[in-house]
């Protein structure tokens, strides 16, 4: 198996959550819900997109997704919407992603992904995931 095809496996094994920030990038997220669909869908992982309006809500719905059982969740927003999610998400054994749409996307850079959510999902989806110590 090559390490895509492990990143791949990892996400088709749970509906993948994607938190959107609906107004990350001054609203630049809901541009990319439709080509993120279709990307995922070409992938052949099943996926829901939840728009959130804020971090609370963010927070709630991924502490819902956990509890039902979903193992791979994706923040499509900026560094905020991303750390909110790893905040939430801590310590529950989860493969977290971020798709970068916000004014900096630090966190994105720093991974070496692109700028834009497309490229970012496919380039998740085409290299091997890493494992990150967060404290």
């Amino acid at each position: 198996m090559t390490d895509s095809e492990g990143t791949l496996s990892i996400l088709r094994e749970s509906t993948v959550t994607v938190f959107v920030n609906s107004v990350a990038g001054g609203g630049r997220a809901r541009f990319y819900l439709t080509q993120i669909q279709k990307l995922f869908e070409s992938f052949h992982v099943t996926h829901n997109l939840w728009v959130t309006e804020s971090s609370l809500e963010l927070e709630s719905s991924a502490h819902n997704a956990i509890s039902q059982g979903r193992r791979a969740l994706f923040a499509m927003g900026g560094d905020g919407t991303f750390q909110a999610l790893a905040n939430t998400a801590f310590g529950a054994g989860v493969f977290l992603g971020v798709l970068p749409v916000g004014g900096g996307n630090d966190f994105a850079a720093s991974l070496g992904l692109p700028d834009d959510p497309l490229k970012a999902a496919d380039a998740i989806t085409a290299r091997a995931n890493r494992d990150l110590s967060i404290f």
